[in-house]
């Protein structure tokens, strides 16, 4: 394609904001129209991106007849319908994790678009990072242990997020919503996962009609390869914690993604002297909630930097119909779905889950 390409965003929330930014700083691409059911979030949207106003993602689709792809950044329980439009009209689609809110619903749409040969992307960010690559490239052929993480924050204090994020019916609370990223990067490093254990607790925010999710969930892990972990994922601590550790016999590696990418630790088995590794990847800083770009952002630097390796990913893959750009599939999407539902099960049962 020697013009630029269409896209339409579907949802105008805080992930939102995030893709609209990066997408009007990645070159080669226009966003033509931005829907919501509250039609004044998408016009104030669509207005500083020279984009037309939508309620519904069918208006949107079926006035805007030159769309090459869309962004999907809806809740989790409207997939379905907007993949069967896209497939019928020929378009692209990158989705949002999670990529629907059940099994059922993922495999259906991996089905469709598998067998309508779709160009498609869920935005699991965290595998288009360098210090993802690098990790990877250091544990090669080498054999993993033991993997334990931790991720937590203050989102159930500040109640920052939209409502629904809160209500675990409508979200899957923050298993479904953030945990699913360092579980999707497990998978991704470590391999498949085949049982889980997950116990949650509501210590510090109990549970009332405006939160009925877990505010703190930790969950213990089955790989596929032999290897076990563990995650921790809170949204009730005042400051940030995030680590993802990854050990094996001649091996023990923190990776980070992002904010910035890093990799830590040291390589060689028992009796060697290990070698250090501290690699640090330049980037720029992340995008603050509500669209809020940090001011020590640089002129080079993406809006929000973990977000827009994956979606220029899917735009050259667009641009280009080489799949192979894409490193989040939506076939295998559904296992890390799976894997977050496993867990959620196990809140609800105590039980030890299969994926």
């Amino acid at each position: 394609m020697n013009r630029d390409l269409a896209v339409g965003v579907i949802g105008a929330g805080n992930i939102a904001t995030r893709h609209l930014a990066n997408l009007n700083f990645l070159d080669g691409n226009r966003v033509v129209g931005i829907c919501d059911l509250d039609l004044n979030r998408a016009g104030a949207l669509a207005g500083q991106y020279g984009a037309n106003a939508y309620a519904t993602f069918e208006e949107m689709i079926d006035r805007e007849s030159g769309l090459d792809a869309l962004v999907i950044c809806t809740p989790p329980t409207v997939r379905r319908a907007i993949f069967e439009l896209a497939a019928n009209r020929g378009l692209a689609v990158y989705c949002e994790k999670p990529p629907a809110d059940t099994v059922e619903e993922a495999e259906a749409i991996a089905q469709l678009v598998e067998d309508r040969d779709m160009i498609c992307s869920v935005g699991f960010h965290m595998r288009y990072s360098p210090a993802v690559d690098r990790f990877r490239l250091l544990i090669e052929n080498r054999r993993v242990n033991f993997v334990r993480s931790i991720s937590a924050g203050s989102l159930a204090l500040s109640r920052s997020l939209d409502g629904w994020f809160y209500i675990k019916e409508k979200s899957g609370g923050h298993v479904m919503d953030q945990a699913i990223h360092f579980i999707d990067l497990m998978r991704f490093v470590v391999g498949d996962i085949t049982h889980v254990q997950t116990f949650g607790n509501n210590v510090v925010c109990p549970v009332d009609d405006d939160f009925t999710i877990e505010d703190t969930t930790c969950t213990n892990i089955r790989f596929a390869k032999g290897a076990s972990g563990s995650h921790i994922h809170s949204w009730s601590v005042p400051r940030g914690m995030n680590d993802l550790t990854i050990t094996g016999a001649d091996f023990s590696l923190s990776l980070r993604a992002h904010s910035p990418p890093k990799v830590s630790g040291k390589m060689g088995g028992f009796k060697e002297t290990p070698d250090s590794v501290n690699e640090i990847f330049p980037q720029g800083p992340p995008m603050g909630r509500g669209g809020k770009i940090a001011d020590e952002r640089g002129p080079d630097d993406p809006p929000d930097p973990p977000h827009c390796g994956s979606l220029g990913a899917f735009l050259q893959a667009v641009r280009t119909g080489d799949k192979s750009l894409i490193r989040s599939p939506y076939r295998d999407a559904v296992r890390s779905l799976a894997t977050v539902l496993a867990m959620n099960r196990s809140i609800d049962t105590g039980q030890v889950e299969e994926v």
